[in-house]
Formats: structure tokens, C-alpha cells, sequence
């Protein structure tokens, strides 16, 4: 990595290109009034549209959850089937614990507003762009409008009931509101899961694929490909949609129908900024890091090594754990975890003679769910040798002259990779970690026990 070179670029003119056109027209009045509807500009297209549009873009192709969070995941009461799914989102803060009944001299609130101030500065700055607002009122507008958000956030016990967070929503009737939401979720799903389409009257962004792969950057200003195939099978828009809680979004609507636009508009720029802070100049990670300090107690910035070995793992984790396995993963190390998992299998069922209160029948079906664990260990099989691993990236485009838009890229390649399993049946040859990872879980819906190689 490359930091000097980072710093010269600052903040690269395509990264924020398109999405600069997608919020800078968002609305069709002024900042300080709430988004406009139904009233259609000479293009033909409401604030709703555009607004619904902006959302998506940041959703679908920056992997930005602004205020909730779609993805694609096995139905939990049917966990043969991958069905799409919608949580709350769009905290800066850990959890909504820290913003309730908080003031403006709370420690954490405060590492927020700094973090936001200097992001705005620093983004003004480079892109010579002039506000009327100073982004100190900026950041205690973000900052409010997320106290209004973690008001009405379920908290982490309600989320934790899988009873209470399973309901099943039509999205034209119940997330659509039959057209009076101010979010187009039918437009949304579309946008997520048939990729986007050109932003509204600007300019065209005809992705390449497998581009300029090393004839130094590029010179155009399009965003990068979206990772996958445009007739990939997830290009179905979905009727219902299972949601974790339906109060949240009735909440959320009312609350982004009488928000100013301004505000909605900073908050979706500087939620793009804090994700992508971390990337770019040594400024804007200093930034970045000054809030983590705070927040999550971190003493110092990783090394550059550490940075770069996880940045690989998170990119292309399942090539780096192919060769990780490779040098360090031998027959031995797989009989220790077997045995560990062998030990864990029969404490449990040891234990289990011991609860008085479960009945013979219910003791002996714990048992054969116990002994009938799968057992991955060390990394996928399907996902070790160089055909497979080819095949598994082949449409991840990698630059060694564009570190910003492979991290771009990487994020768009998960995020396809995500939704192309909607409304399909679950590959439970699937791992949730990659082989380098220092840890182990349990899947319920799987009945599985992972070891990774690390």
C-alpha cells in the first residue's frame, strides 16, 4: 500500500463523480424544506424518485445500508430457501444505547461530531464545494437526525426474538404503503438486485469489466462494473419481503417525510465519507481514527502490514486461504480439531443427562442433532485449488494501480455475490469465514461447526 500516493490523490474524482450527481440533485426545492413527493421536475422525476435512487445506489453498489438493510439470507423457518430480508440500519454509533437520553457533552456524541466536522472540511476542501450551512451545523443536524433514528431502532433483546422479528411484509401494499412511502421499495429491490440504472439526466455510466488491468489507471469517470453478469438469476423482484421490525419502518417514514432535505441529503454524503475515510488520504484516516480512539478504545492505528494482510482477507479471503492451508494446514492440525469437536459433541451430551427438566423424547432428538453436526474444518474444499478459485472470482476485477475502486469493487463482488442467492435453495457448502480467521462458530439453521484453518 501505497500511502504517499493515496495522499497525492486525496479523494479520486470518480469515487464521489456519480455519487456527487445522485445527492446533489436530489431535491427539487430547498435544503431546509422536506423532500417534494409528487411534484415532478422538468426530467420528469420526483424527489421520491431520486431520492429512492440515491438510496439504492449507495445500498447496491457502495454497500451503504443509510437506513435499512437489505440482504439475502436462508428463511428462518424454511432454511432450505435463501428469501430477501430487511433490518434496521443507519447508526453511526454502536448501538442506539448511545445516543438515548445522552447530551452534547457526551464523550461519544462529541468523537461523533469531530469525526463528521473534519470529514465535511476535508471534503469541501478537496472538491472546492461551498455550503451555506458551516459543518458544525451540519454535524449536529447528521447527529440529531440519528438520535431520531436509534428512537426508534428495536433494541439489541427485541432483535434477539426470533418470533417477534419474522414478519412476512407484501412490498407494494405494506412497504410501498400503496405509494404514499416516502421510499419507493419496489424501485429499491429493483435498483439492488438488477443493478442500477444511469442516474437521472446526468451522464451514463456503462461499467467495463476486465479492463486496464495493468496499463496503469484509468482515465474515465464510470463507476466499476457491478461484478456480476446482468442476467444473473437474483434480477427478480421480490413480492414479500421478511422484515425485523415493521414499527420501524412505519417510524422511519414519518420521520424522512418531515426531515429537512438538507439534512437527509448530508447525512447520506457523510455516511459515503465515514465508509470510505479509512481508504483514502492519511487525513481523513486520521479522522477516522480520533473517533475509533474514542468510541472503541483503541490505543494506536494498526501497522501497515496488519492493514494490508487484513485488507487481502477481506478482498480475496478464500484465495489468500488456499495458500494459507497450503503452507500451514496439515492432516495433524485437522485430527486436533476433530477431537476438539468430538469433546465438545459429547460434553454436550453428557450435559444433557443432567437437565431434569427435558423429557426422554426431546433428550434423545438433542442427541441426534448433536451427533449429526457437520464438520468443516480448516477451508472449503470447493474453494482450494486454482480452477475453482478462478472460476469463483472471475468477474472481481483487480487493478494494482486503483486501490480505491478495488476496494470498491471487492465491496459491489460480495454484495452481487449476496443477492445472486436470493430465491434460490441454500449452498450449505458455504463458509461465513475465510480459512486465515482466528475463530470458530456454530450455525444453527446448518446444524454445523466451523474450524477455520487459523
Amino acid at each position: 500500500m501505497n500511502q504517499t500516493a493515496i495522499n497525492e490523490i486525496g479523494i479520486p474524482s470518480k469515487v464521489l463523480h456519480d455519487f456527487y450527481h445522485l445527492t446533489f440533485h436530489l431535491t427539487s426545492g430547498n435544503r431546509n424544506a422536506p423532500l417534494d413527493t409528487n411534484t415532478r421536475d422538468s426530467y420528469n422525476h420526483t424527489d421520491r424518485s431520486k431520492f429512492t435512487h440515491a438510496v439504492s445506489y449507495l445500498h447496491g453498489v457502495m454497500g451503504l445500508s443509510s437506513f435499512v438493510n437489505a440482504f439475502v439470507g436462508p428463511d428462518h423457518r424454511n432454511h432450505t430457501w435463501n428469501v430477501m430480508q430487511m433490518d434496521q440500519a443507519g447508526l453511526s454509533l454502536p448501538s442506539r444505547h448511545y445516543y438515548i437520553n445522552k447530551d452534547a457533552d457526551d464523550p461519544n456524541i462529541l468523537a461523533l461530531q469531530n469525526k463528521i466536522i473534519m470529514l465535511l472540511d476535508l471534503y469541501n476542501r478537496d472538491t472546492n464545494t461551498t455550503i451555506d450551512e458551516t459543518s458544525f451545523d451540519r454535524a449536529n443536524a447528521i447527529i440529531t437526525f440519528e438520535t431520531q433514528l436509534a428512537n426508534i431502532f428495536l433494541d439489541r433483546t427485541d432483535m434477539r426474538d426470533p418470533n417477534a422479528t419474522y414478519n412476512v411484509l407484501n412490498v407494494e401494499s405494506e412497504l410501498n404503503q400503496n405509494g404514499e412511502s416516502v421510499m419507493d421499495y419496489h424501485d429499491f429491490f429493483e435498483i439492488i438486485l438488477c443493478g442500477p440504472p444511469n442516474p437521472p439526466h446526468h451522464h451514463n455510466h456503462n461499467g467495463t469489466n476486465h479492463t486496464n488491468d495493468d496499463n496503469g489507471p484509468s482515465s474515465h469517470n464510470e463507476p466499476p462494473h457491478d461484478g456480476q453478469p446482468h442476467d444473473h438469476p437474483s434480477c427478480f423482484i421480490p413480492e414479500t419481503v421478511i422484515v425485523s421490525s415493521p414499527q420501524y419502518l412505519l417510524s422511519l417514514n414519518e420521520l424522512l417525510r418531515t426531515t429537512p432535505a438538507g439534512t437527509l441529503l448530508d447525512f447520506l454524503q457523510w455516511k459515503a465519507l465515514s465508509a470510505l475515510s479509512s481508504h483514502l488520504s492519511t487525513e481523513y484516516q486520521n479522522a477516522n481514527f480520533q473517533f475509533r480512539k474514542v468510541v472503541y478504545g483503541i490505543k494506536t492505528q494498526s501497522p501497515r502490514w496488519k492493514t494490508c494482510v487484513g485488507l487481502s482477507d477481506g478482498v480475496l479471503g478464500y484465495a489468500l486461504g488456499s495458500m494459507f492451508a497450503h503452507e500451514t494446514f496439515s492432516e495433524d492440525s485437522k485430527e486436533v480439531a476433530e477431537t476438539m469437536i468430538d469433546d465438545i459433541t459429547q460434553a454436550f451430551n453428557t450435559n444433557l443427562e443432567d437437565i431434569d427438566w427435558m423429557d426422554d423424547d426431546t433428550r434423545q432428538a438433542a442427541k441426534e442433532k448433536a451427533n449429526a453436526v457437520t464438520r468443516k474444518i480448516g477451508y472449503p474444499t470447493n474453494l482450494y485449488h486454482d480452477d475453482d478459485l478462478n472460476a469463483y472470482y472471475q468477474y472481481l476485477e483487480i487493478n494494482r494501480h486503483d486501490y480505491i475502486d478495488n476496494i470498491r469493487r471487492s465491496q459491489l463482488f460480495d454484495i452481487r455475490n449476496n443477492y445472486n442467492d436470493f430465491n434460490t435453495l441454500v449452498d450449505k457448502s458455504e463458509w461465513e469465514m475465510t480459512p486465515p480467521t482466528v475463530n470458530a462458530y456454530y450455525n444453527p439453521p446448518n446444524n454445523e461447526i466451523v474450524f477455520p484453518a487459523g
